[in-house]
């Protein structure tokens, strides 16, 4: 089972380094308390699951957040585990695709350390819902989700998880409503900047 927004592939990383290069590469580091957050999350899950192929979503996620607060060094180092990580992934029986269902439980106790000590982090409830839906405890992934897009309604990463959820158990129509609402987010923000 994948993380519901994780996508992997080759073709992506290049197109990925070329973005990072184009966009960012000579931008001076920044500071952004969330992302330096959320960057911790993420470590905590990948400690979780040790360089396993589940990580290959958390390493280019990394890679990403890293680029965004200019920190070159570690972008091009979560850049090259995600594409190794990918590499090994898509080689005939070199990986299976099974995961421990008690890592995820370890999952839900890093998510809820993260919410205990800062109730609005979305970013935890959106890992938190995750592994809810792995482990088929859907009642309760709908719960943590709606809980974040409650608090933090402009969160259109919310919304965006929150429709694959949905299309995950085939309710459609509500999976569209979540998917334009991220949409609909998105534009506003980029028309903010």
């Amino acid at each position: 089972m994948k993380h519901l927004s994780r996508i992997g592939g080759l073709s992506i990383s290049v197109l990925l380094l070329f973005i990072f290069g184009c966009t960012q590469l000579f931008f001076s580091a920044k500071s952004d308390p969330v992302l330096e957050k959320k960057i911790v999350l993420y470590l905590k899950i990948i400690e979780v699951f040790s360089d396993t192929p589940y990580c290959a979503g958390y390493y280019c996620e990394l890679s990403r957040m890293y680029n965004e607060l200019g920190k070159i060094s570690e972008t091009r180092e979560y850049n090259e585990k995600w594409v190794d990580c990918v590499r090994r992934k898509n080689n005939p029986g070199d990986i299976e695709e099974s995961y421990d269902l008690a890592c995820y439980e370890k999952v839900l106790k890093v998510c809820d350390e993260f919410i205990s000590s800062d109730p609005n982090f979305v970013y935890a409830y959106i890992e938190k819902a995750n592994a809810c839906m792995i482990l088929q405890r859907i009642d309760e992934a709908f719960k943590v989700i709606n809980k974040a897009a409650a608090f933090n309604s402009e969160n259109a990463e919310v919304y965006a998880f929150r429709s694959a959820m949905y299309a995950k158990i085939h309710q459609e129509e509500k999976s569209q409503m979540d998917e334009k609402k991220a949409e609909e987010l998105l534009a506003k923000k980029v028309e903010e900047k």
